[in-house]
């Protein structure tokens, strides 16, 4: 049997597994052991973890396509076992301790090497990467598909953590936990925790090396799985194997240290997170097909004049053209509405299926044949012209590897990321609003190196005064080197030095800036001054409104800013967050080389976002140069090749026509001087057509329901001199000064969680720059409402100044949908709409606020009417936490700290359920003051999210209103306000049907319409009781990390009714009375200000996508007493 994690056929999988066993025992004395829980319990022994691996391979289909993620690693001998022996895909480790992780690095590094070196595992085995970091700090698990842990000493929160990654995950299918037996029913202790429904297909004694101790191994299924993955996720799975990053191919390759040879520094970096993505696989590189073998074959010996076939006249226009296809070009400067696909499908009469490498083309295809083998002998064999970087280009196979190495190194052409490594990549906490990811860019060097992409300040900051002390010629033959860069003469030589030189100097002075809020790198256009970057990379200048009306009138569809829906059904569908990425529904990035192509790529990237989304079999790379060539005036277009053109133009001849593929229509960087695919040439395998594209209004909340629920969107873009060097963080509106646009990208995703809301943009400028290819865009808001920061708040407090007020009002009118009994009603309206917009702009035009005020979708009412229509009745907050405890299942007491080296470790300082989609979608409660319902079922919500409970994700808030009174028992009164507690006593005597059931209404019922006598409609859950917290803000951040959301009274001020971003501080607080309930849905202890996030039931107009992020007071008493109330459902169950 040959391991695919390395075994070697000759040695048995005992020999093997006692070779490891030996190795590692040995690198383990000369390093030393495991501190804190592993140096008191000692390791799994191999009996022990043969036991698992086996039962999951016998019983949870772990096989060879599997993926395996230890969290708790330690030194990582779980995953050096299972790569060896039974030989899975891959393998992850997660760990908390610094030091562990630190010895981890070279530990696993030596094991590998000295494995090879004994002949054990072959040279395709590279050391699985362990991750630094505390698993309540990770954001996925994906792609792993089976999960271990030892859990002895682990805190009831990290095993949390862990349950609420296991449910979210769309690939772990089985988890192994290593604890003291478990007293209670094993599947339900797991549920308990968060892990969902699961089921226990097998429980055995294993013991520990070093302390002898004996323990219990439970392993779990997720409840109602497939015997195996689908084919469509083990599919992504397998790509997230294929790819390995230079920098940790050579790293492999290197030999390991000797335990005197190392220092402290060789530990992987934390922020190496893109090299840990190969998980301890080495490339497995595709062989290309039999016709592109043999068609590079005849190209290499057409070169050396060995053969001089029959060539028609059209063959040999294509060989002088790709013959030249990477000579440096130098167009003249070229010219560029948001698109988005409407759908693709494939075309009609292709092969059914045709993976990348088999799109050659067809058997008789006239010129087809020939570009095809010009296009792969170039990508074979071509080196870097002039220091232009080639577009990226599919791996090659093992057996060339010394062609591929030549072109690949020269060319320095980086490699194709897949969808999936990116998402593990990014899976570790990226650092929120102005920090940016902790994901470099795939081919970066890790560490301190200077060169490498710098998302995070402090880490900016630091390379820039380490370039402050290197010796600039040094520097520049590193990153030529790295960059493959050849200069054709001593002149150009000298002129890529001073531009080079003038880069770093940018790179400091930026770099260095305490407020900066998006940092610069060394890209691999380092030595172009931004006039050359200017001329041979961007498109000419263009109007964007005149590309918009031109978009939209070639549109299938055009997308109006839509009228809101009142009540509690606003824009429930639409996430604060989105990431197609993460789905695998992103193709990997692409280089547009010395050719203002833009367009081309932007619109060829959305068609293929748009085919994998709707499932469309095509070749998974579709062809640029065929839009280049084909799409011009000459044929009724408008664009022009390298010079630049409209994305539009495409998407309208795909739909026309027809997009091939990369492999049939290769990319030449050069605007051609024929179109090649004609109709009279049949379609390749895996060519596609599409149904047109609609275009989007120009507001952010349109965009943002339209990628999360379309798909990617096309957008174009002023590149300033400030871009192009673009090396991570959020790039800010405020950098922006030009009118025309010269580039388009595509918008794949977005985060609006964090103070500053940010577009995830796709670049095609290659893996080298910005944060692996995409950049993170401010996602700036209209002048209205939703700001950001200050300057975007102020900004638009001076467009408001400068606005008519009556065309201000109409626009605002027509924008929320907004109409009027009588001309009486109206001018009160806008007699409140007024007095807004001046307190908007008094308040946001002030230098020191800390929060912002909109026009948000109330803004026609004053605060007297909102007062009487939207709150509840003043209630006592200290009266409704004391009638909270008499009904509580248990209170719990602030608790008291855990001395010792622990201390703290077991409560991450930032938190949030929604990024861990265990949130549903705000909800609005219109003229209606049933806040005290909304939080409680909103909170029911959340609660079987995170402990798997089946139901309909859409519980009913109406039934609380109607059937929740003094009348029943209760101290509610509907419409007039109530006691969210009241629901969960309710809920828990009887049950909180669905919705689709009970729909809302806005107004107290006159009768209850869900009885004892009424079947449970199916969805409907019950809850198990509710405890109350101590007004201690260590308290509620240590239960909303562990328990989840957490119900607060508010005390709503006039400043708050009209709040739309930023943090509300505890000073605008003056009532008393509490007359508001919302829900703690998260935190952020990590900056200056303390804040929880808050979720509203108000609608997602308001405030921050209908959230406010609050201060989080140290008191026992909360910003307007927020700490009165302070509820938490205990665990839910289905209803049937």
């Amino acid at each position: 049997m040959t391991a695919p994690g390395g075994g070697a056929a000759a040695a048995p999988a005992d020999a093997r597994l006692r070779a490891l066993y030996s190795v590692m025992q040995t690198i383990e004395n000369k390093l030393g052991g495991g501190e804190g829980v592993e140096g008191l319990y000692g390791s799994i022994k191999r009996s022990g973890m043969d036991k698992v691996l086996e039962c999951m391979r016998a019983k949870c289909g772990l096989d060879g396509t599997s993926v395996l993620v230890d969290v708790g690693a330690g030194l990582g001998r779980p995953l050096m076992h299972a790569l060896l022996e039974p030989g899975i895909a891959g393998a992850r480790g997660i760990e908390i301790d610094r030091i562990k992780c630190d010895k981890a690095a070279a530990f696993l590094k030596q094991a590998v090497a000295e494995l090879q070196r004994r002949g054990v595992a072959d040279s395709g085995l590279v050391p699985p990467p362990v991750e630094c970091s505390a698993i309540e700090n990770v954001r996925s698990l994906d792609p792993c598909t089976h999960a271990y842990s030892f859990w002895e000493g682990v805190p009831v929160e990290g095993k949390a953590a862990f349950g609420a990654l296991f449910a979210a995950s769309r690939t772990l299918r089985s988890v192994a936990v290593v604890q003291r037996a478990i007293r209670t029913d094993p599947a339900e202790y797991m549920a308990d925790l968060g892990f969902g429904e699961v089921e226990l297909v097998s429980s055995f004694s294993v013991s520990m090396s070093g302390s002898g101790r004996s323990f219990t191994a439970y392993v779990f299924n997720k409840a109602n799985l497939p015997a195996s993955l689908p084919a469509a996720l083990a599919a992504e799975q397998a790509a997230a194997q294929s790819v390995q990053t230079p920098a940790l191919a050579a790293e492999a390759a290197a030999p390991a240290p000797t335990v005197q040879q190392r220092g402290v520094a060789e530990a992987e970096p934390e922020e190496s997170v893109a090299s840990s993505a190969t998980m301890g696989r080495s490339q497995r590189q595709r062989r290309p097909t039999a016709k592109q073998a043999a068609a590079a074959e005849q190209a290499a010996e057409e070169a050396q004049g060995r053969t001089q076939p029959q060539r028609s006249a059209r063959a040999q226009r294509a060989d002088r053209r790709n013959a030249a296809a990477w000579e440096a070009a130098k167009p003249t400067a070229g010219q560029l509405a948001a698109a988005e696909p409407v759908g693709v499908q494939q075309r009609q009469g292709e092969a059914e299926q045709a993976a990348p490498e088999a799109a050659a083309a067809p058997a008789g295809s006239p010129g087809k044949s020939t570009r095809a083998a010009a296009a792969t002998a170039a990508k074979l064999s071509s080196p870097q012209k002039g220091g232009v970087q080639k577009r990226s280009s599919p791996a090659k196979p093992a057996k060339a590897a010394a062609v591929a190495a030549a072109a690949g190194a020269a060319a320095g052409a980086p490699v194709r990321t897949s969808p999936r490594k990116l998402a593990l990549s990014l899976a570790v906490d990226e650092a929120a609003a102005g920090k940016g990811s902790k994901a470099a860019p795939v081919a970066a060097a890790a560490g301190a190196n200077p060169l490498a992409a710098r998302v995070v300040k402090a880490e900016a900051q630091a390379a820039a005064k380490q370039l402050q002390q290197t010796d600039r010629k040094a520097l520049f033959a590193e990153w030529r080197a790295a960059n493959g860069k050849a200069y054709a003469s001593p002149v150009r030589e000298a002129a890529a030095f001073a531009a080079f030189n003038a880069a770093v100097d940018d790179v400091i002075a930026h770099n260095s800036r305490p407020g900066a809020t998006f940092f610069k790198g060394l890209t691999d256009t380092a030595d172009l001054s931004w006039e050359e970057f200017e001329t041979t990379r961007l498109m000419r200048p263009a109007n964007g409104d005149a590309l918009t009306a031109q978009a939209a009138a070639g549109a299938t569809a055009v997308d109006a800013a839509p009228a809101p829906k009142h009540g509690r059904k606003l824009a429930q569908t639409v996430p604060a967050k989105w990431d197609w990425r993460a789905l695998g529904k992103v193709t990997p990035v692409k280089n547009q080389g010395s050719c203002g192509s833009c367009w081309a790529f932007a619109a060829v990237a959305a068609l293929e976002s748009k085919a994998l989304i709707t499932g469309t079999k095509f070749s998974k790379d579709l062809s640029e140069q065929q839009m280049v060539d084909c799409i011009n005036t000459a044929t009724g277009y408008s664009s022009y090749g390298c010079n630049g053109g409209a994305s539009t133009d495409v998407l309208r001849y795909v739909k026309a026509f027809r997009a091939t593929t990369e492999a049939d229509y290769a990319y030449t960087g050069k605007t051609g001087t024929k179109c090649l695919e004609t109709s009279a040439s049949p379609a390749a395998a895996g060519s596609i057509t599409v149904g047109g594209y609609k275009v989007l209004a120009k507001d952010r909340a349109t965009i943002q329901a339209a990628v999360a629920s379309g798909g990617p969107v096309i957008v174009y873009f002023s590149v300033q001199s400030s871009f192009y060097r673009y090396s991570g963080g959020i790039y800010p509106a405020s950098s922006c000064t030009g009118t025309a646009v010269n580039h388009a990208m595509l918008v794949v995703g977005y985060d609006f969680t964090g103070p500053t809301p940010y577009w995830i943009v796709r670049n095609s400028w290659g893996n080298l720059w910005g944060v692996g290819g995409y950049a993170y865009i401010q996602a700036t808001a209209d002048a209205l409402r939703n700001f950001a920061s200050p300057a975007e708040a102020q900004a638009a407090a001076k467009q408001l100044q400068q606005t008519d007020r009556k065309a201000l009002f109409a626009e605002w009118r027509a924008a929320n949908g907004k109409a009027y009994a009588s001309p009486v009603r109206e001018a009160a309206a806008f007699a409140a709409f007024n007095a807004a917009v001046d307190d908007v702009i008094a308040h946001n035009s002030r230098p020191g606020a800390t929060f912002f005020k909109g026009l948000t979708d109330t803004a026609d009412l004053s605060w007297e009417e909102f007062e009487t229509t939207r709150l509840m009745r003043p209630a006592n907050g200290d009266a409704l936490t004391a009638q909270a405890a008499a009904g509580a299942t248990a209170v719990d007491a602030a608790p008291a700290p855990k001395h010792g080296r622990k201390l703290a470790q077991t409560v991450p300082a930032k938190w949030d359920w929604r990024a861990l989609g265990k949130v549903t979608p705000v909800k609005n409660q219109g003229s209606c003051g049933s806040c005290w319902a909304f939080a409680a079922v909103a909170a029911l919500e959340s609660k079987a999210l995170i402990t798997g409970t089946k139901f309909s994700k859409d519980l009913s808030e109406q039934q609380m209103v109607d059937c929740i009174n003094t009348a029943t028992g209760y101290s509610s009164y509907g419409c007039n306000g109530g006691a969210s507690t009241d629901v969960l006593r309710y809920v828990k005597a009887f049950r909180a049907t669905t919705e689709a059931d009970y729909a809302y209404t806005g107004k107290t019922g006159t009768k209850c319409l869900e009885t004892s006598a009424s079947p449970a409609a199916a969805g409907s859950i019950t809850v198990g009781g509710y405890k109350v917290l101590a007004k201690d803000r260590a308290t509620i951040q240590a239960a909303v990390a562990s328990g989840g959301p957490v119900i607060v009274y508010f005390s709503v001020q006039s400043s708050f009714y009209r709040y739309s971003g930023g943090i509300y501080p505890a000073s605008s607080c003056t009532g008393t009375a509490v007359n508001h309930a919302m829900l703690v849905v998260g935190y952020d202890f990590t900056g200056p200000t303390p804040y929880w996030i808050v979720r509203n039931s108000w609608g997602n107009l308001w405030g921050v996508g209908g959230y406010a992020y609050i201060q989080a007071t140290a008191d026992a008493v909360g910003t307007c007493k927020m700490y009165s109330g302070l509820i938490q459902p205990l665990a839910t169950a289905a209803k049937a």
